[in-house]
Parts: structure tokens; C-alpha cells; sequence
């Protein structure tokens, strides 16, 4: 069965989504440094013990380009992130950005 789900939050590294069983996990996958709206289907994630799988990521305008930092039980926005993140967004949707395993 697919599950579909939105991200909260993309950086260059990863993509960061709530869990549909507990609400309370955000799981991560990764990004390949590819900021632009799109739909991931990805098979699995980071965590053994939860039973997402077969995950259909949604990444859209209402997705937060920020790097999210694990802070014990909780996850904090990086503020420092933010205005690279949307530079990059940016020019990746002007289509002027070169990934840095392309250069």
C-alpha cells in the first residue's frame, strides 16, 4: 500500500516529512541537492521500527526551504539556512545552478 505525504521542510541534504502513524516522528530521506517541486516515491526510511513504506513524498510551494536541526525530542528551524536555501531555489528554477557533484 502507498502512502502519501507532505514535506514539511527540504535543505541540500535532505527532505523532511511527518510520519502518517506518529505524527510526532518527521523522518528524513534524502534530496540529491534538488530543491524544486516534484513528487519523490521513495521505498523506505531511516527508522526499522516503523512501518512506513512505499512513501509517495509531496514537495511543493508550501514546503519550507530550511535545514531542520534534531534538538533531543524536538526539531528547531535553522534561520542561518534559510536565505541560501531560497538562493538556490532560485536559480535552480531559472535553471542556473550547477549541483557540486556536477562541477
Amino acid at each position: 500500500m502507498e502512502y502519501e505525504v507532505y514535506a514539511i521542510a527540504i535543505d541540500d541534504t535532505y527532505i523532511y516529512y511527518r510520519c502518517p502513524f506518529d505524527l510526532r516522528l518527521i523522518h528524513t530521506h534524502g534530496s540529491d541537492e534538488d530543491l524544486l517541486n516534484r513528487v519523490e516515491f521513495r521505498s523506505g526510511h531511516q527508522s526499522g521500527d516503523c512501518k512506513c513504506k512505499n512513501m509517495k513524498i509531496n514537495i511543493g510551494d508550501y514546503t519550507e526551504r530550511i535545514t531542520l536541526i534534531k534538538g533531543g525530542y524536538y526539531w528547531k528551524k535553522s534561520l542561518k539556512s534559510k536565505k541560501r536555501l531560497k538562493l538556490i531555489y532560485q536559480l535552480q528554477k531559472d535553471k542556473k545552478y550547477i549541483k557540486k557533484k556536477d562541477r
